[in-house]
């Protein structure tokens, strides 16, 4: 019993319960800092996961959306003609020239009842431009443009195009390599020594 209490009286023994103890403490401290990263790794694990989550969910909204306006976006290039009065105007495709649409449109003989007796006496200002010309001069602002403001601005020059008219004449520019197809119902022009058709 005597050397058991002289044994822990011994210098050398409190000095290492002095080392225990202190590194007891450092455990404690360490086994803290442990717990806490933990808590945050799970913490982080929890957000990456509702941000993935919320990723899908904003990413199926946004597909759906994007098929909306694609929709919307059809619809407005049906209606358009429509506002400039195609429809109460003119006949479905009764306008288009039988020798394409390249070929100038015949004066206006309606007041006169007959073509003029010189036709040299039309002067070159007042003969509509062609299709093609006016179809690249609607895209001349390099911008993806609907087929059918495409053909409003034709309309300004030769009113009794039709756009499928307008939509030939643009199916054959983009085989020459001259406009771009975009996407449907809209084209853009393809700018000189551009590759792209």
């Amino acid at each position: 019993m005597q050397q058991a209490t002289g044994a822990a009286a011994h210098p050398l023994v409190a000095h290492l319960q002095q080392v225990k103890a202190l590194e007891q403490d450092r455990f404690t401290s360490a086994d803290a800092v442990y717990a806490q990263a933990r808590a945050a790794i799970e913490a982080a694990r929890l957000q990456l996961t509702e941000a993935e989550r919320g990723f899908a969910e904003a990413e199926r909204a946004r597909l759906v959306a994007a098929e909306r306006l694609s929709a919307v976006t059809e619809t407005i290039a049906g209606a358009a003609p429509f506002l400039f009065g195609e429809a109460a105007e003119n006949g479905p495709d009764t306008e288009a020239p039988a020798a394409g649409p390249d070929e100038p449109t015949r004066p206006d003989t309606s007041s006169a009842g007959r073509g003029p007796e010189n036709p040299e006496s039309v002067s070159a200002e007042a003969k509509p431009r062609p299709v093609t010309q006016l179809i690249l001069d609607a895209l001349a602002d390099g911008k993806e443009t609907a087929l059918a403001i495409v053909t409003a601005r034709v309309r300004q020059h030769r009113p009794d195009t039709t756009e499928k008219v307008v939509r030939s004449t643009a199916s054959t520019l983009r085989k020459k390599g001259k406009v771009a197809f975009v996407r449907r119902g809209v084209y853009q022009l393809v700018p000189p020594g551009d590759t792209h058709a």
